[in-house]
């Protein structure tokens, strides 16, 4: 998003349930698979490695992260890749979450 303040700001709106249609019309721009390109857009090419995409879920956003942070590791001269988890004890619920990294 970094360089893109449209869609800095649509995705802000999105965030706080406040979408205008001008941000629909941007999101429906870049829609990664529809009825018109049923094939996707494939985001492993040089043009899209560094995209943003706008995940249903949490758990579907921290699997795909998963996924590209394994990706990014395979091979012999790549780094390493160390998953951690951490306990949040600072509220009511105990929550784990992994997180998934580099080491360089």
């Amino acid at each position: 998003m970094k360089g893109d303040p449209e869609y800095t700001r649509a995705v802000n709106n999105l965030r706080t349930c406040q979408c205008t249609h001008k941000d629909v019309d941007l999101f429906n721009s870049r829609v990664i698979k529809s009825a018109d390109n049923p094939d996707g857009v494939d985001m492993n090419t040089d043009d899209n490695i560094n995209s943003t995409a706008i995940m249903t879920t949490n758990l579907l956003h921290e699997a795909i992260n998963a996924h590209k942070a394994h990706a990014n590791c395979l091979g012999p001269n790549l780094p390493t890749l160390i998953t951690c988890a951490a306990r949040d004890v600072t509220c009511k619920s105990v929550f784990y979450t992994l997180v998934h990294f580099s080491r360089l």
